[in-house]
């Protein structure tokens, strides 16, 4: 049994190829990339922080509750 799948072509130029595009092409100065990373990282640790706190466990626990397929990964607690 042979499977086939398509794929876009290379040259499709979709909102998701565009986008893409524009990153590779980007040129920014070390001081914003020095800016961004710190903002990532920001909200990075505080997303990992916020994660473990009270309205967050309970959301979790009801959505344990409800079972169902899992479809996400929640990033705070894997």
């Amino acid at each position: 049994m042979t499977t086939t799948t398509s794929r876009p072509s290379t040259t499709e130029t979709g909102p998701t190829r565009r986008l893409a595009q524009f990153i590779v092409n980007a040129r920014v100065t070390e001081e914003v990339r020095a800016v961004t990373r710190r903002y990532v990282l920001d909200w990075l640790g505080s997303t990992i922080a916020g994660g473990e706190m009270e309205p967050p466990s309970m959301i979790r626990a009801v959505v344990e509750e409800l079972g169902g397929a899992p479809r996400a990964t929640v990033l705070a607690t894997g």
